[in-house]
């Protein structure tokens, strides 16, 4: 009874390793990076960055976010921004979105796959592309 049950266990690992080696493509293909489209099965990740600096400039208005990355480099409006007091380092949320957060690296999206780091550079051209 074990030399049937070793026998069959022998065909199912052929059969095993010849569909393997079907399915394997022959070289490796090309791809494209996804690194900074971490975002994209949650609805996409441009969308994603999007709402992440329309909610942190509506959450630091106070602070006059958007008008300090409009009328200064993204270097003076972080200074600005940050020497009018301590950035809060809970995650807040506005209207439903994903979690955000101001960091001196920039705008963190608390995303299902992890954390996106949005930079200050990358803020500044979002909000002036936003107004043009």
């Amino acid at each position: 009874m074990s030399d049937q049950v070793e026998g069959l266990g022998r065909m199912v690992d052929e059969v095993l390793a010849e569909t393997d080696a079907r399915l394997a493509p022959a070289s490796t293909p090309r791809t494209i990076s996804t690194e900074g489209y971490e975002g994209t099965a949650t609805g996409g990740g441009a969308r994603i960055c999007y709402y992440a600096v329309e909610d942190i400039c509506w959450i630091y208005q106070d602070r006059s976010l958007a008008e300090n990355l409009r009328r200064y480099g993204w270097r003076q409006a972080r200074r600005n921004v940050i020497r009018q007091g301590p950035l809060s380092k809970e995650w807040t949320s506005h209207r439903g979105r994903s979690p955000v957060r101001l960091t001196r690296k920039g705008v963190e999206v608390k995303l299902a796959g992890g954390i996106q780091t949005l930079s200050w550079k990358r803020i500044q051209s979002q909000v002036s592309a936003r107004r043009s």
